[in-house]
């Protein structure tokens, strides 16, 4: 595998952060530890340079707005493909790909690769709308590989965008079990001042279908069985006023805790202090859970997950095995998935360990960036 050329386009990248940002480094420095040739194309953004210099592989920066990447990337393509003789061009997103597909069919690239996440498969403008559409849709019926990061993504690249299901291959999103894993906690339940409360927590960007409202309903069903819960909403975003008064018009906002954006360096804490972590996101298009990396950072804490059976969630969350999937539309169900762990402490840390073990052995990044590699290699033979 290590003979391959491969050109790396990526819209969104360090030092920007998000779930495609994180997910484009990740397989970027695994896939060029199977390359002879390997280089990165990216938007020039504040930090870059401490980014580039971590990095084991050449990072070419252009622009600084990631929108425009498409278009002020297309001489640096050319000049790339033309003098250092890449044979393959990977993009981590389809807008992207037209150049390249435009090379390949003029003889200059033999394959072109594309991922595909989620919710870029649904979005669009509203003008021009079909033209977007037609774009999109053209754009991936030609790659040769669609890599999508969960079932429900695949689905959705087969139905939704129409591309061939023999050119679809699933391959989920990963994590670092050496980067997250359980912590001793006790300073950060003494910062929250937690006592002996149990604690079910969430993270993340405080938006209508990431399900932090089914959570706050579901309070004062498990209040009533397990009184000593508090429940820790870390994050910010435009939601957290509706969701504030959520908790106060269901008498549960003392149980109910804001505590803003959390730091990296402190969210093994976070994750290793709670009893249950849970996210119970919906499907509200074109606003879709792809995966959930962030349930993955949980399970390698080793603290067991409920999760909102929608999108890509099942993927990663296996029900009964390294969490429990909830309808999260049901408030009900969400406390009742709650509940089963807070009551059963052994299930809950079975369910922990079988999630930090399939991290281990499977949903790492060594791991995917493997299997990628794996998939180029046999195409390009």
């Amino acid at each position: 595998m290590t003979g391959m050329r491969i050109m790396f386009v990526a819209q969104d990248f360090p030092p920007h952060v998000g779930g495609i940002q994180t997910y484009a480094v990740r397989v970027a420095e695994q896939l060029a530890a199977h390359c002879q040739q390997f280089s990165v194309i990216a938007p020039r953004s504040p930090g870059w340079e401490a980014v580039d210099a971590r990095l084991g592989f050449e990072v070419i920066r252009i622009g600084r707005r990631h929108d425009w990447l498409p278009l002020r990337s297309i001489p640096t393509l050319v000049r790339l493909v033309h003098r250092r003789g890449f044979e393959a061009a990977f993009h981590t997103q389809w807008q992207t790909t037209p150049l390249s597909a435009a090379l390949r069919r003029a003889g200059w690239l033999r394959r072109l690769y594309v991922a595909a996440h989620g919710r870029e498969l649904l979005t669009g403008p509203n003008r021009f709308r079909r033209a977007f559409d037609r774009l999109r849709a053209a754009s991936l019926q030609q790659a040769d590989a669609v890599f999508s990061v969960s079932a429900n993504t695949g689905r959705l690249v087969r139905d939704v965008v129409g591309v061939d299901p023999h050119r679809i291959a699933v391959v989920p999103n990963g994590t670092d079990p050496g980067q997250w894993h359980r912590v001793d906690a006790t300073a950060w339940r003494r910062q929250h001042d937690l006592g002996q409360a149990r604690v079910v927590a969430s993270v993340g960007r405080l938006v209508p279908n990431k399900g932090f409202d089914r959570v706050i309903e579901a309070m004062p069903t498990v209040l009533a069985r397990v009184p000593n819960t508090i429940y820790i909403v870390g994050g910010t975003g435009p939601d957290e006023a509706r969701l504030r008064e959520l908790a106060r018009s269901l008498g549960v906002a003392s149980r109910v805790r804001f505590v803003g954006r959390v730091p990296d360096h402190e969210l093994n804490a976070f994750y290793s202090g709670a009893d249950v972590f849970t996210t119970i996101s919906r499907e509200a298009p074109p606003a879709i859970e792809g995966f959930g990396i962030v349930f993955l950072e949980a399970a390698a804490c080793e603290t067991p997950v409920v999760a909102g059976r929608s999108g890509g969630i099942p993927d990663a969350v296996l029900d009964g095995e390294t969490g429990i999937l909830v309808d999260p539309q049901r408030a009900d169900a969400v406390a009742a998935g709650i509940l089963q762990i807070l009551e059963d402490p052994a299930l809950g840390r079975r369910l922990g360990r079988h999630g930090r073990q399939r991290v281990v052995d499977e949903l790492n990044w060594p791991q995917i960036g493997k299997r990628l590699a794996e998939l180029i290699a046999a195409d390009l033979e």
